[in-house]
């Protein structure tokens, strides 16, 4: 019985961590067996959630458990308007995780330096020129 409970266990902890994977779009047309403009077609009328900005980059992904879920949801049977909801419902727990999660929205301050005059200036602001030195 211990060994089967284990085995659970494993098996519940592999599909938590598989749950957020990040498929590339490729790998998203790949899993539904779909075009890009049908991807995107998809995304658009809400039977695909919209893909995650990576940050730093140009690049977009998708969440490989959403995705499973929604393909299970297919194949069970359940019409266009029931995967809206599951969708929906996905999108929005997103939205709760990132209300969640530590990362501030403020802006920054920007940092002070000191030029070689000694005078402190904001970085990256005006024209390059360090403050009340601008020729008259």
């Amino acid at each position: 019985m211990r060994k089967h409970v284990k085995r659970q266990l494993d098996m519940l902890n592999d599909e938590i961590e598989d749950y957020h994977e990040l498929m590339s779009m490729e790998d998203t047309m790949r899993f539904f067996h779909i075009s890009r403009s049908k991807m995107y077609t998809a995304i658009k009328s809400g039977l695909l959630p919209p893909p995650i900005k990576v940050l730093g980059t140009k690049t977009s992904r998708e969440l490989k458990g959403e995705l499973r879920e929604i393909r299970e949801r297919h194949v069970a049977g359940e019409d266009e308007n029931q995967i809206r909801q599951l969708v929906s419902r996905q999108v929005a727990n997103r939205r709760k995780a990132l209300q969640k999660a530590p990362v501030s929205n403020q802006p920054r301050k920007l940092a002070q330096r000191r030029t070689p005059s000694g005078t402190r200036h904001k970085a990256r602001e005006g024209s390059g020129k360090t403050a009340g030195l601008d020729a008259a």
